[in-house]
């Protein structure tokens, strides 16, 4: 088990390492740099990751885990799955937005090719898809069994679409912020994923 000591290191690495990510990109970040902003020697570094790609993936679990927990639990204990699904979307569209290195690696989820390598882009998507946060591959398919979602949908497919719809959207509100607010974004989102676009039966 860690020491406080060692615990409090640890974070100064991840805390580190998520900042030069976020502001300089996967490529353009160096181990050298993050080592000196965490105080410690590179091969201190290197002896807990062993490169900077597990790094960028240890940061990525560090924010599933912390997001998991302290905003989505309590979502997944609502028993109806429809409220379930609008209230999860809601959240995870403001904590993506609130959380500036939050919103890189979800950009970093979808088509943003400066950010990351396609084979780590790759690993992201897998560890998302596996883990148990609220849109991930098991919870899209307990809806679907639920009948909350079509179950001829693909979950890999849904979560693709649905994240890069959260995040163009969000992307779009940050650019005219002066004509439409936030709120106004998100409901659009929940009303598209979970209502759909047409007004009523097909003509």
């Amino acid at each position: 088990m860690a020491t406080p000591k060692q615990a409090e290191r640890y974070h100064r690495m991840l805390q580190a390492a998520i900042q030069e990510y976020s502001q300089k990109g996967y490529h353009e970040t160096s181990i050298d740099t993050i080592a000196k902003k965490a105080k410690i020697s590179k091969a201190t570094l290197y002896h807990h990751f062993g490169s900077k790609e597990v790094l960028f993936l240890a940061v990525f679990d560090h924010f599933i885990n912390k997001s998991d927990v302290k905003i989505f639990s309590h979502i997944l204990e609502i028993s109806d799955p429809h409220e379930q699904v609008r209230k999860g979307i809601k959240a995870l569209m403001l904590t993506v937005i609130e959380n500036k290195e939050f919103y890189f690696y979800f950009k970093a989820l979808t088509t943003d090719i400066n950010l990351v390598k396609e084979t780590l882009r790759k690993k992201i998507i897998d560890k998302f898809l596996a883990s148990g946060f609220f849109f991930s591959r098991q919870q899209i398919r307990k809806l679907q069994e639920n009948g909350a979602i079509k179950q001829k949908f693909d979950p890999d497919l849904l979560f693709q679409g649905s994240i890069g719809l959260m995040l163009s959207v969000l992307a779009y509100w940050e650019q005219n912020q002066e004509q439409i607010t936030l709120e106004s974004c998100i409901d659009h989102v929940v009303e598209i994923l979970s209502v759909g676009l047409f007004s009523g039966e097909k003509k």
